[in-house]
């Protein structure tokens, strides 16, 4: 589930980690064809061909090309095997293309890597979530939820303003949900709105949860609101069967 709102995050976050040093001007405009064509040349005698195999399949995974981002990202594992960041793109790549056990053996690999790193731990979740192994995605998420976000910038793919804890939030709602224990979901869906700014998938998933629960005054007022902020919010929640 990698998002244009985030592309401030993602710079921030090369600024800060020593493999995505020089990587931000394609994250911001992938399609930048000098850009792409100088990195895929090696003309800059600064990057390592392992770092520069990565920064291309950087490009092409923000282009959605994810057969050449893998591509790419293949050679850049044989070149610089114990860097964790290029294990997790490669992950979101997989996921993408919905190759689901390809993508949770590169996130275990990247954690494996890098045990403290959020993007590991939220990738692997995302895998399990998509498997319907709710208890495992569960799990993932509270490790995600007490390590700092890191490697964020990809992840996002569905126009949701939403920060990196909210997200987890929303994800942790969706399989404690799945597994019918509203009480909690509603919770973390709580959190999240205290967390984010107004998101209309957040209240429509509260609003479904409550129903649940028999509340049908504050489902009905959540449910209004997520629709006030976004007609077709059932969109978010096709992959899931829920419906009010």
């Amino acid at each position: 589930m990698l998002q244009r709102g985030f592309v401030f995050v993602w710079c921030v976050l090369a600024c800060s980690v020593p493999w995505l040093s020089g990587c931000a001007d394609v994250g911001t405009d992938p399609l930048m064809p000098g850009k792409l064509r100088a990195l895929q040349a090696g003309t800059d005698p600064t990057i390592s061909q392992g770092l520069r195999h990565n920064q291309v399949g950087v490009a092409h995974l923000d282009a959605h090309d994810y057969d050449a981002a893998i591509s790419e990202f293949d050679q850049a594992a044989a070149l610089d095997p114990a860097n964790y960041g290029i294990y997790v793109n490669r992950g979101i790549a997989y996921t993408r293309r919905h190759q689901y056990d390809l993508a949770g053996r590169d996130f275990d690999e990247a954690r494996r890597l890098n045990p403290d790193s959020f993007a590991a731990s939220y990738g692997r979740a995302t895998v399990w979530l998509r498997k319907g192994n709710f208890d495992q995605a569960i799990g993932d998420l509270d490790r995600a939820l007490g390590q700092k976000p890191d490697l964020w910038g990809h992840f996002p793919d569905d126009g949701l303003l939403l920060s990196p804890y909210g997200r987890a939030l929303w994800n942790r709602a969706k399989a404690h949900s799945a597994e019918k224990d509203y009480t909690s979901a509603i919770a973390d869906y709580d959190r999240a709105i205290q967390l984010d700014r107004p998101s209309a998938p957040l209240f429509y998933g509260r609003g479904i949860a409550k129903r649940r629960i028999g509340d049908v005054t504050g489902a009905d007022a959540d449910l209004e609101s997520a629709r006030q902020l976004d007609p077709n919010v059932e969109r978010h929640y096709a992959d899931w069967e829920v419906t009010p």
